[in-house]
């Protein structure tokens, strides 16, 4: 097959189009699961879904690793990229192995994940290169351990999920025991993009990637609240790696908001606390009111009553305007 390189945006940065173009491959296997969900339930084709889920959950993980290490330099990050990279890489490759089980349509998408796979397997090379040798950007401004707590998170429920899935490979092939493969993937997949979005969001701030981390989050949460349905299909091994998955589960979402949280402060400032934002508009009112006052005491005319109230007025708003900016820092989004 002649590989072509997909499509991008002119003046798109190669880093972008390698996360585009492992969105897309995250896309297109989620096509080729879906088909597969509807499927004779037989053990070839339980092992070709494994193989599928292979491919996806990890690559998402290797796409948001790589992002981050290309942001901040971290030499675990990049080990961690090359981890996952090349499980789905040979998850790519089995399932190239079994190209006679997939459909005409499971055949088509594959090709165009083989050509999305192979433009990354060109790309990413220089990429890490110049990380190596170009000072990294500094948009993570978050403190490093919210980070690092949020990977350990995300790392354990990932684990989790794989011995579940691993212990699935080799029971029987069922109607129900595929639906349970499905349901576990669905956790596993969508936790692997929401965290990729994440740590793209923690890079660069992009409000699109935090949007996309809570769609994601939100179709595991839905997968999850299936799985929990399933409990009387686990067998041993998968009923304890389940109370793992749950143990992770809850100390995810929270996690990620505290992570959101700190890059929002990191970038507008701590928001001020109620009295506290109130106080300049409070002496602004002192200010505008006090020529006011005193002219009125003197016996001024109307008209002068009122120049004063204008004056004050314009006074006011540069105090207040004066007094926020520096309860915000200085910040000009703030």
């Amino acid at each position: 097959m002649t590989e072509t390189r997909p499509a991008a945006p002119d003046g798109d940065a190669p880093d972008r189009e390698c996360g585009r173009a492992a969105a897309a491959i995250a896309q297109l296997m989620t096509t080729l699961m879906d088909e597969e969900a509807v499927l004779d339930a037989t053990a070839e084709r339980k092992a070709l879904l494994a193989d599928f889920a292979d491919l996806r959950a990890p690559l998402g993980l290797a796409a948001g690793n790589l992002r981050g290490h290309l942001a901040t330099g971290e030499a675990g990050l990049r080990t961690a990229f090359e981890q996952g990279f090349a499980k789905a890489a040979a998850a790519r490759d089995t399932i190239a192995g079994k190209r006679a089980l997939l459909t005409a349509t499971q055949a088509m998408v594959f090709a165009q994940v083989e050509e999305r796979f192979a433009f990354l397997e060109r790309t990413v090379p220089g990429l890490l290169e110049r990380a190596g040798t170009a000072r990294p950007a500094a948009g993570l401004r978050v403190d490093p351990s919210l980070m690092d707590g949020m990977a350990a998170v995300s790392g354990r429920l990932v684990a989790a999920l794989t011995a579940m899935l691993d212990a699935e490979r080799a029971l029987p092939a069922t109607v129900e025991r595929k639906r349970l493969l499905i349901q576990i993937a669905d956790v596993r997949g969508p936790v692997g993009i929401a965290s990729s979005h994440l740590r793209d969001y923690l890079a660069d701030g992009n409000p699109a990637s935090r949007r996309h981390f809570t769609q994601f989050l939100g179709r595991a949460a839905a997968a999850m609240g299936a799985l929990e349905g399933m409990r009387s299909l686990f067998d041993p091994v998968q009923a304890e790696a389940f109370d793992q998955v749950l143990a992770a589960w809850a100390e995810y979402g929270p996690a990620g908001s505290r992570a959101i949280a700190a890059r929002d402060d990191a970038e507008l400032g701590p928001a001020a606390p109620p009295l506290a934002a109130a106080l300049p508009f409070f002496a602004a009112c002192l200010v505008a009111a006090l020529p006011v006052v005193v002219l009125a005491g003197s016996g001024v005319g109307p008209a002068g009553l009122l120049a004063a109230a204008i004056a004050g007025s314009l006074l006011s708003g540069g105090v207040a305007a004066a007094l926020l900016l520096r309860a915000a820092g200085g910040s000009p989004e703030a």
